[in-house]
């Protein structure tokens, strides 16, 4: 058994034990490699991690301009003169790479007087967000 008193410092700052072979020289070629599995692993789940984080950014940015886009162009045609339904009024300029449309539709049992207006915001060929309010003859 080794005891306290059986080990002393060298003039190198090295533990130096007496009668007692030490087998650890220092790391092998396993714990190496080891290692580096372990930080590439932790690297490519932070490079994912980024990845869809990104995409997410992306994604949320074209809902919330169409969202945007849509509020703005249903009040642009509740403020226009009322056109008998079926009926497209005109838009607002889009930014560039979306593209919006406002349609009317007359109720039933209205007498032509209230119309559901349908605003659509689509981006390239995809339908972002359809957006349906009333519009009232006055």
């Amino acid at each position: 058994m080794v005891t306290p008193m059986n080990y002393c410092w060298g003039r190198r700052s090295k533990m130096i034990s007496f009668g007692v072979q030490s087998r650890e020289r220092g790391t092998t070629l396993v714990e190496v490699l080891m290692g580096l599995f372990l930080l590439a692993m932790v690297g490519s789940g932070l490079l994912v991690g980024l990845s869809t984080a990104s995409i997410s950014s992306g994604i949320v940015q074209v809902q919330a301009t169409a969202d945007n886009l849509a509020r703005n162009q249903m009040e642009y045609v509740k403020g226009l003169p009322y056109q008998v339904a079926p009926a497209s009024y005109s838009t607002l300029p889009p930014p560039s790479g979306y593209a919006v449309t406002a349609q009317a539709v007359s109720v039933p049992g209205t007498a032509d007087q209230v119309q559901n207006v349908v605003v659509t915001v689509t981006s390239g060929v995809k339908t972002v967000l359809v957006l349906e309010g009333m519009k009232m003859n006055r």
